[in-house]
């Protein structure tokens, strides 16, 4: 049975802008069973729907009306205006061709790989192409914050820089961690977390700092109350 105030926090993160992959991945990340997730998630969508059926579904006939009046001009208008100008569009269509063939003789495709995260590390100095080691992953700091909820602490200062300043060069949305659940710790909501290893600064949302904020048969692991 699917817990209802699961389902209630699903459904306020859908208002506040997260798509429901971003929830899903976010739970399941969290310890969460998938198909208790996406059962939860499909009675959340579920009941938005049915909250924002409109009242009045009936069409207004003269706007339909209207409405076909108008696009059925404007295909005739078209049709008119293609045969007119058919010889002219058929001698730009070889002229593009021709240049096509020319621009691809003489260009080469390549394919960036430098925004692709290599796993496995544990300083920015096993990373490579602009990547740092966060979390024991390689990975760009925006692409960090993609996957975890940037937080800060109001009037905190790093470096004599505000530490709000510092995360909202890379992420527009700090939260509260209060507001996110934590499904196997002792204190049932994430922490903020700053971190400034390797001259790089994070912070992030957290479910633990070290064992003993995970519930028992729980070990911290980078951040994660996991089964241990």
């Amino acid at each position: 049975m699917v817990n209802q105030e699961l389902i209630n926090w699903i459904k306020g993160q859908q208002r506040e802008g997260h798509n429901l992959k971003q929830i899903a991945d976010y739970l399941i990340r969290q310890g969460y069973n998938q198909n208790d997730v996406e059962q939860a998630i499909n009675i959340a969508s579920n009941q938005n729907v049915q909250n924002n059926v409109p009242s009045e579904t009936k069409p207004k006939n003269h706007l339909l009306i209207i409405i076909v009046s108008v696009v059925v001009l404007c295909l005739i208008c078209g049709g008119i205006f293609f045969l007119i100008h058919k010889d002219s569009f058929d001698n730009s269509k070889v002229n593009i061709k021709v240049n096509l063939n020319q621009d691809n003789t003489s260009k080469k495709v390549t394919v960036s790989t430098s925004s692709v995260p290599n796993k496995g590390c544990t300083f920015s100095s096993d990373c490579s192409g602009g990547l740092y080691c966060l979390e024991g992953v390689c990975t760009t700091i925006d692409d960090f914050f993609t996957n975890h909820v940037a937080c800060c602490e109001e009037g905190m200062l790093v470096g004599g820089v505000s530490e709000c300043d510092l995360v909202k060069q890379h992420t527009e949305r700090i939260e509260s961690c209060s507001q996110f659940p934590c499904k196997n710790c002792e204190k049932e909501t994430q922490v903020c977390v700053s971190s400034n290893n390797d001259n790089i600064f994070v912070a992030y949302c957290s479910e633990c700092l070290n064992r003993f904020d995970c519930k028992t048969g729980f070990i911290c692991d980078k951040g994660r109350c996991v089964s241990g």
